[in-house]
């Protein structure tokens, strides 16, 4: 039987991804989402990013939602990502998960 590949990186950092400084990427990755954002009322808060040899670069931000409150452990997460071969970007949006917030490592 044939392993199935996860078609989205963790919404959370994983032991083995390494955290990088890449403003570009965290600039790119923060524009793919500013209109929907603004559309739909997201204010978008921290963002971290790694990298994985499975997955490349690794964009993750959490997010509010205007008028909607959320219980103190679920979060709301925005992941980028572009593919080890520069393909392009990708992103997923996932709502109300039971997440730790991120933080920017000092």
């Amino acid at each position: 039987m044939s392993e199935e590949l996860n078609p989205v990186p963790p919404l959370a950092k994983e032991i083995n991804e390494t955290v990088i400084a890449d403003a570009t990427f965290d600039e790119q990755c923060g524009a793919y989402f500013v209109q929907m954002a603004k559309r739909q009322g997201w204010s978008i808060k921290h963002s971290l990013i790694t990298h994985s040899d499975e997955w490349g670069r690794i964009w993750r931000a959490d997010f509010d939602i205007k008028g909607i409150e959320y219980s103190t452990d679920l979060l709301n997460r925005l992941v980028c990502w572009e593919d080890n071969e520069g393909k392009g970007l990708t992103a997923h949006a996932a709502f109300g998960q039971r997440l730790l917030p991120l933080r920017n490592p000092k």
